[in-house]
Parts: structure tokens; C-alpha cells; sequence
């Protein structure tokens, strides 16, 4: 388990994108790469998966979770007052390109930005992603944790 300075478990946020929605990425390919994600996660800290409030398929997250054992929170909805709440407690937010990496950084959080593969961003380094790491899907996201 990865520890803060204090000895305690990182939390770790994962907030997620409407790429299936909004058909920028298959069904299919999307879940075996948040499964990816949620492998390379696994024993690093508390992890929670906050679903993009239009988000539809909270089902294949459950079932990736419920199949490979995994202790993952998942939370869902437009509460912001909740989702700021989860923000504030995190130590680590990983993200697919999303403006709450910008509101994280704010709140001087660590953020990773996972690049799944469909081109949203024209120059990344010009961008607000620019404030924490960005790495491919194939990189090597527990080890860009734990960093």
C-alpha cells in the first residue's frame, strides 16, 4: 500500500469521461483499459471511481470490480457539494483528460492525466494537463503513482 507522509492510505480519484457516450471510444475497448487502470491502481490506497454524471454504464464498472475482487468505491450524480467533498479528501486524481484536473490542481492536488488514445487534445503541453503527468494507456500508471 502506498502511504502519505502520515502513514496513512493515499486516496486515490478516479473520475471518468463519457467517451462511450459520446463515441469517441467502443464499449468494449473503453472497459479493457479502465480495467487496465484499475489493475495497475490495485493496492496503492483507497480507490473510488466517480462516474461522469452522464455516464451510462455504471453496470460494466460494477462487474469489472465484482469479477477481479476489487475494494473500489463507486459514486455517481450531480452533487456537487459531494464531488468536491471527494476532491478535497483525495491525494491523487486520475483523469482522462477532464477539466477536474484543473479544479484539482487548485486545490494543489496531484493529478495524472491517462491519455486513452482518441485525439482531444491538440498540444498537450500547452494545455491545462500540462500540471501533473501525462501518460499513455500503455505507460506504466502504478509506477507514475508512485512516483
Amino acid at each position: 500500500m502506498h502511504l502519505t507522509s502520515e502513514g496513512q492510505a493515499k486516496k486515490i480519484l478516479v473520475v471518468t469521461e463519457t467517451f462511450v457516450e459520446e463515441d469517441y471510444i467502443p464499449k468494449k475497448e473503453y472497459f479493457m483499459m479502465i480495467e487496465k487502470v484499475l489493475d495497475q491502481l490495485q493496492g496503492l490506497g483507497t480507490l473510488t471511481i466517480k462516474l461522469h454524471p452522464r455516464e451510462i454504464h455504471e453496470k460494466e464498472y460494477l462487474h469489472i470490480i465484482s469479477r477481479k475482487g476489487y475494494a473500489v468505491t463507486i459514486t455517481k450524480g450531480s452533487d456537487r457539494r459531494n464531488f468536491y467533498s471527494l476532491l478535497q479528501n483525495a491525494d491523487i486524481v486520475i483523469n482522462f483528460f477532464s477539466t477536474v484536473a484543473l479544479e484539482a490542481m487548485i486545490l494543489g492536488k496531484m493529478i495524472v492525466t491517462v491519455d486513452l488514445g482518441p485525439p482531444l487534445v491538440r498540444d498537450v503541453q500547452q494545455s491545462i494537463f500540462a500540471g501533473g503527468p501525462v501518460i499513455k494507456i500503455t505507460d506504466d500508471l502504478r509506477k507514475t503513482v508512485m512516483d
